[in-house]
């Protein structure tokens, strides 16, 4: 069986684990309690840090896949068109034009 690492490092679980396992640790050797909080605010953060790169790039891989250009919205873009312009496209379509979608009455 195969580990995905990349879901493993964006889970909340693993990083918690990883800290339980750490200040385990840190009380069987004696290691002083600020020190301990420490090392488990410093897993925490790179944890944080490595779950926030990895979803960019998702984000970047998705806007890329539906040829999106850069700055755009990163959910339209990883998605695809939003709602309003699904129902922008079927009044067109349809010809008529809905008094909610138009804002007219």
């Amino acid at each position: 069986m195969k580990i995905d690492w990349v879901q493993k490092l964006t889970s909340r679980k693993f990083w918690a684990a990883i800290v339980a396992v750490i200040t385990c640790v840190c009380v069987i050797f004696g290691v002083s309690e600020i020190t301990t909080e420490q090392v488990t605010a410093l897993i925490m953060a790179v944890g944080a840090l490595i779950a926030y790169i990895l979803g960019e790039g998702w984000v970047d891989s998705m806007r890329a896949k539906n040829g999106a250009a850069p700055g755009t919205d990163a959910e339209a873009a990883a998605y695809g068109p939003c709602e309003e312009k699904k129902d922008a496209a079927r009044v067109k379509k349809e010809g008529t034009e809905d008094a909610d979608l138009s804002g007219k009455e």
